[in-house]
């Protein structure tokens, strides 16, 4: 009997990145919508050197992987990432949109 483990699909806010050698990283996380925290662990030189040179702290990452643990600690073993958003985990209104002062109109009386 094998056993087979399932890929999960987590976005993620990077709150900390750290290059352990050429083909190992990890970063410490938040899962978006919660308040979860965990590491998420990439191998390999292509994740690796993606994640150090083109996601910043602040970002919204999308992962697939497995979850496990490591140290009695949940660990995401990362095999695919993709970048959501390039900002910070805060939105504020935008300088360009305009926003329009609707004045709701009187009923007319009898």
């Amino acid at each position: 009997m094998i056993k087979t483990k399932i890929t999960e699909t987590r976005s993620i806010i990077v709150l900390r990145k750290t290059k352990r050698s050429p083909t190992l990283a990890d970063i410490w996380a938040r899962e978006v919508g919660s308040n979860k925290y965990y590491s998420a662990k990439f191998e390999g030189c292509v994740n690796v050197d993606f994640l150090m040179e083109e996601v910043n702290v602040g970002s919204m990452i999308i992962l697939r992987g497995f979850m496990g643990e490591y140290k009695g600690k949940p660990e995401f073993k990362v095999y695919s990432l993709e970048v959501a958003v390039n900002s910070k985990n805060a939105y504020f209104p935008s300088e360009d949109a305009e926003y329009l002062k609707v004045r709701p109109k009187n009923k007319a009386s009898n």
